[in-house]
C-alpha cells in the first residue's frame, strides 16, 4: 500500500512545478520522480513550435546517408551536429503511430529539428548518424 503522504507530495509536485512526473516500481509500487521536460505531454506541433521559439528554427532532412537543412545543399557529418534533444510522441487514435521530434545544433550555429519515425519503422541511417552525433541529451 502506498503512503498517503507521498501521494499527496507526487500531486503536490505535478501541479505545482509542472516538471516532475511519477512512475512506479511494478514490483514494489514504489513512487519515483521522473524528471520531465516543459514539453512533456504536448503535441508534435505545439512541442515544434515551443522549439521555433527557442531558435530552432531550420528544418533538417536526412536523405541518401547525409542530413542537410531542406532547400540547402551543405551536408553536414555526425561531428558536426549535436543532438540537443529529443521528444517521443504517439499518435491520438493509434499509439503505435509513433515519432520522434530531435533538436539539433550545428558546428556553424545552424539550429533545427529533423522527425523519424520511432520503433519498428524508424530509419535505422538516420539513427545511426545521430548515435555519431554529440549528444548534449542522455
Amino acid at each position: 500500500m502506498i503512503n498517503i503522504q507521498i501521494l499527496l507530495l507526487i500531486h503536490y509536485k505535478i501541479d505545482h512545478f509542472g516538471k516532475y512526473g511519477c512512475s512506479f516500481d511494478n514490483e514494489a509500487q514504489i513512487p519515483y520522480f521522473v524528471y520531465m521536460s516543459k514539453h512533456h505531454l504536448k503535441t508534435l506541433v505545439e512541442t515544434l513550435n515551443d522549439l521555433r521559439e527557442e531558435g530552432f528554427k531550420e528544418d533538417f532532412e536526412y536523405r541518401n546517408h547525409t542530413l542537410k537543412v531542406i532547400g540547402q545543399s551543405k551536408p553536414y557529418k555526425p561531428e558536426e551536429v549535436e543532438v540537443v534533444g529529443q521528444y517521443r510522441f504517439e499518435g491520438e487514435s493509434n499509439p503505435s503511430d509513433a515519432s520522434i521530434l530531435y533538436s539539433l545544433r550545428t558546428h556553424d550555429g545552424k539550429k533545427g529539428t529533423v522527425i523519424d519515425s520511432y520503433g519498428a519503422s524508424a530509419d535505422a541511417d538516420l539513427q545511426k548518424f545521430l548515435d555519431q552525433a554529440t549528444k548534449q541529451v542522455k
